[in-house]
């Protein structure tokens, strides 16, 4: 937890000393990074960011790959691994986009700030989740995870805020990469077409493997944290994401049973 709070308090100071440096007229329009290189890598890094946030969005494979192990993880009561996880991949994105508000627009540094606070909210909204083991109906965790249910207005209307919210993060980044591709001459388009090859390659292997680059990712992270798993005596018949995550008592965190069913559950 000491861990989270210095993550929090890095990203909470470094976003807020932005948007004072945009309120005062501190970030010069235009300007790049001092070196070319370092610009470079920032640029190739949001390019790789917007090209998984799309594939996230728009590719099922993608979300069926990911979600699943998500849904596993919930089972076996990790849900701290999945926020530990997320908040350390978000805290990346946000620096990241804080790098680069020198070498864009004012209307893409408006864009980034905006996206910063929204992951700062999503930072400590998936926190608490974890904390309590369950996630509200507008929850972080349950819109990330849980099924598209479409039954009713209600469940429409929460399936269209996380399609927005998914869209809006990858139109902030490709603002981003927009802005610093700069002149066809200055080669970086070239750059962003060979990114795009080692990516597609990358995520043909996630798919001919069935180990995606965030089912690593946490089981590194779980090796660090090592959560005591609670048993529970019973199994839903309905949604399991949304009984994994409504509120329980205290020892219903895992469901028993090893049935592996096919799920499509989305993160953002």
């Amino acid at each position: 937890r000491q861990l989270m709070a210095a993550i929090f308090t890095l990203q909470i100071g470094s976003t807020m000393y932005s948007m004072l440096l945009f309120i005062l007229g501190g970030l010069q329009l235009g300007t790049p990074l001092s070196s070319a290189s370092i610009s470079l890598i920032f640029f190739l890094h949001e390019g790789w960011v917007m090209l998984q946030h799309a594939n996230v969005l728009l590719n099922p494979f993608c979300q069926h790959l990911d979600r699943n192990y998500g849904v596993s993880l919930l089972q076996s009561g990790q849900h701290w691994v999945i926020a530990g996880v997320l908040v350390m991949y978000w805290s990346r994105e946000v620096l990241s986009m804080l790098f680069c508000l020198t070498s864009v627009t004012y209307r893409t540094q408006v864009a980034i700030l905006v996206s910063s606070t929204y992951h700062l909210v999503k930072m400590y909204s998936i926190c608490v989740d974890a904390q309590r083991c369950s996630s509200p109906t507008l929850g972080i965790m349950r819109l990330l995870i849980d099924h598209w249910h479409n039954e009713t207005l209600a469940q429409l209307a929460v399936s269209a805020l996380r399609i927005f919210l998914q869209g809006g993060d990858t139109f902030t980044h490709v603002l981003i990469v927009k802005d610093m591709l700069g002149d066809p001459g200055d080669g970086r388009l070239r750059y962003l077409h060979l990114l795009f090859v080692v990516w597609i390659a990358h995520a043909a292997l996630n798919q001919a493997t069935q180990k995606s680059t965030a089912t690593l990712v946490v089981e590194a992270w779980r090796k660090v944290y090592r959560p005591v798993v609670r048993d529970s005596g019973g199994t839903s018949q309905t949604c399991r994401v949304c009984s994994l995550l409504s509120e329980k008592g205290p020892n219903s965190t895992r469901e028993t049973g090893a049935k592996k069913k096919d799920e499509n559950v989305p993160w953002i």
